[in-house]
């Protein structure tokens, strides 16, 4: 059953619906600098925090199917009858669900940092003993495994700023949220054989330097929607968002421009 979403909405309510999902460990905080810069180009921006994550209240489970019925439901509250879906890597799972499940209300993708195939083996047992360790040794355990991999190495040189903003980020999150959340992208579907049969405009986006989903994962993606653009962003591992703003942001409005020319964009 869908539960109610903490979020902020953002920029002229006659704009553009866009949906911002974020990535695992994190809440929508990850999305502050793009939020601004679609609020001031027109769009309305919804940024929720998915279940169990931030400021939403916890759930006994978290299944990707879950998250995109959250969606469809936070959609219905705010009287939001199609929207644009920005997901970043486990956002990018719950995008595809809610495609999958409530086509209608997708106009289009934005797939950062993602993929449409369901883990194999190894990964959902690797999967099950980290969310068995966040529920016993709390988020450390998370944060020891993954922000290694979220920022290239010269950022992490670079910027001690940055490092300790996403270290944060990842700290902040109840560990039963956080291992529900893992369990949930555990048990997630192959999506991968339905996507060229969707009617959507997709925006597959990479991290030149992604260890996490190596960019050509996510251009195989790409290719599975008709008609979708790519963009690679250089100098970026997983949280190119976050990590190259910037040119993340300028793809973003450059595509909402080119594929929504008569929407609410200025």
């Amino acid at each position: 059953m869908p539960i109610d979403l903490s979020h902020q909405v953002h920029g002229p309510g006659a704009g553009l619906p866009v949906v911002l999902l974020h990535g695992f460990p994190y809440d929508g905080r990850m999305w502050e600098g793009t939020t601004k810069v679609l609020a001031d180009a027109g769009c309305k921006v919804i940024v929720p925090d998915l279940r169990g994550l931030g400021q939403s209240p916890l759930a006994r489970t978290a299944t990707m199917r879950e998250m995109a019925d959250d969606i469809a439901a936070l959609l219905d509250k705010l009287a939001v009858r199609q929207a644009v879906v920005v997901g970043f890597s486990m956002g990018g799972y719950v995008a595809l669900q809610l495609g999958n499940l409530h086509r209608e209300r997708v106009a289009g993708m934005v797939l950062s940092n993602t993929r449409a195939g369901a883990d194999l083996d190894a990964a959902k047992a690797a999967r099950r003993d980290l969310a068995a360790k966040v529920l016993k040794e709390g988020m450390g355990a998370v944060v020891a495994a993954q922000l290694p991999k979220q920022l290239t190495a010269a950022t992490r040189d670079a910027n001690p700023a940055l490092v300790k903003k996403v270290h944060d980020w990842m700290d902040s999150q109840r560990p039963a949220g956080a291992a529900a959340a893992i369990l949930g992208m555990m048990d997630r579907a192959d999506l991968r054989g339905k996507l060229a049969a969707w009617n959507m405009p997709c925006l597959a986006v990479a991290g030149d330097q992604d260890e996490v989903i190596p960019m050509d994962e996510v251009m195989r993606l790409a290719q599975a929607f008709r008609g979708s653009e790519t963009a690679i962003i250089s100098g970026a591992a997983h949280l190119a968002p976050v990590e190259q703003a910037a040119r993340f942001n300028k793809e973003v409005v450059a595509w909402l421009t080119r594929t929504f020319p008569l929407a609410k964009l200025r």
